[in-house]
C-alpha cells in the first residue's frame, strides 16, 4: 500500500508510492507513472548536468585566481563575480533535488517520534507551509527578474536578469516537488483510513 512516510533508508521514487503497480495492459502506450518516472528522471539530469558544470566553473575560477595570486600577484576581478555567479545557480538549481531525496537539512526528531498517523499529518502540514511560502518567492523572484533584465552585473555585465531567475527556477521546482510529496502523504494516509503508518 501506499506510505506516506518511507523508511529512511527507502530508495523509491514518489511516483512509485503516488501511482502503485497495477494490472498491467498489453501494448505499447503511457501511464501516469511511467511519465512521472520520465519528467523525473529528465529533470534530475538537467540539475546534474547545470549543478555539474556550475561547480567546474566556479572551481575552475577561483583556482586560477588563487595560482595568479600567487605567481603573478593579481587575480581576476571578472572570474570572481563568474565564480559567484555559477555559485548562485548550483545552490537555487539543487534545493529541490535536495528536497526531492530528503537531503536537505531538517531538525525532525520530534516529528520521529510522533505515532505514524500524526507523523503522517506533520509532514503535509510542513508541505503546505514548503508550498505556500515557496510559491510566494517564486511570484517575487519573478517580478524581480523581469525588472533586472537592463540591470548588469558591475564587472562582467552579465543581465542580473540571469542571476534573478534562477531564484524563480529553483523555488518553482520545490513547490511543485512539495505539492507531489503532500499528494503521496495525504494519499498514504487516506488509504491507510486513519490508521498506524508504519
Amino acid at each position: 500500500g501506499l506510505s506516506p512516510l518511507p523508511a529512511a533508508n527507502d530508495t523509491s521514487a514518489p511516483g512509485d508510492r503516488l501511482f502503485p503497480p497495477g494490472p498491467q495492459k498489453k501494448g505499447k502506450g503511457w501511464n501516469m507513472k511511467d511519465l512521472y518516472t520520465k519528467l523525473s528522471h529528465l529533470s534530475d539530469m538537467v540539475i546534474y548536468v547545470t549543478g555539474s558544470l556550475g561547480i567546474l566553473l566556479t572551481v575552475g575560477c577561483s583556482a586560477y585566481n588563487i595560482v595568479s595570486m600567487w605567481t603573478v600577484g593579481r587575480r581576476s576581478p571578472h572570474l570572481d563575480e563568474l565564480s559567484l555567479f555559477s555559485l548562485v545557480w548550483i545552490i537555487y538549481i539543487g534545493m529541490g533535488l535536495l528536497y526531492k531525496r530528503k537531503e536537505h537539512v531538517t531538525m525532525d526528531f520530534v516529528v520521529n517520534l510522533l505515532p505514524g498517523v500524526w507523523r503522517a499529518i506533520s509532514r503535509i502540514v510542513n508541505d503546505l507551509v514548503i508550498i505556500a511560502i515557496s510559491a510566494i518567492t517564486c511570484w517575487f523572484a519573478w517580478k524581480l527578474s523581469i525588472k533586472s533584465f537592463d540591470k548588469l552585473l558591475m564587472i562582467t555585465k552579465i543581465p542580473y536578469f540571469y542571476c534573478d531567475i534562477v531564484v524563480f527556477i529553483g523555488y518553482g521546482h520545490l513547490t511543485i516537488l512539495a505539492i507531489i510529496d503532500a499528494a503521496v502523504n495525504l494519499a498514504g494516509l487516506v488509504q491507510k483510513k486513519g490508521g498506524p503508518v508504519e
